[in-house]
């Protein structure tokens, strides 16, 4: 999934330091919409974090997959769905203090049904939730999972 490295790093002045990197091979992360305006959300549990978070769908790229081809296949496996619209939402830094990790995030829409089997180590229950709802539970501090709040706050923006 990763590699963590150890840098050593010599600054213009001469200084030394170390640095603990986790190197990443990317993501990305979804944020489908229906046809009557409501998100499709995931909700699983996150052992990091021992919680069951409301988020949108998101994966990790496989080898040679570029990130339009990776969330065409990861809303498949999570919510079941196909989209025949995507809009690039652009791409983010996840943790730079620490990882080079990119999301690339999409906003897609036009869904049918068409699914893929799920990743063993997932347990995804879909949430349907209306753009009202989800700003809301972001605010009151129940959405708390970054991409989706990015996610969210980009759509709304954009609207």
């Amino acid at each position: 999934m990763f590699d963590l490295h150890r840098d050593e790093v010599l600054f213009p002045d001469g200084r030394r330091a170390s640095f603990e990197v986790i190197r990443h091979g990317g993501a990305v992360a979804i944020l489908p919409q229906e046809a009557n305006g409501d998100f499709l959300f995931v909700r699983q549990y996150r052992h990091a974090v021992q919680s069951m978070l409301l988020e949108i769908p998101a994966g990790r790229l496989e080898s040679g997959e570029n990130p339009l081809e990776c969330a065409q296949r990861e809303i498949r496996e999570e919510i079941g769905m196909a989209a025949a619209q995507w809009q690039d939402m652009g791409s983010f830094l996840w943790a730079p203090g620490y990882s080079n990790e990119v999301i690339s995030l999409f906003f897609a829409y036009d869904l049918s049904p068409e699914s893929l089997p799920q990743d063993d180590d997932e347990e995804i229950e879909i949430v349907r939730i209306s753009p009202a709802d989800a700003l809301e539970q972001l605010q009151r501090g129940q959405i708390t999972d970054a991409k989706t709040a990015l996610a969210l706050m980009l759509y709304t923006n954009n609207q």
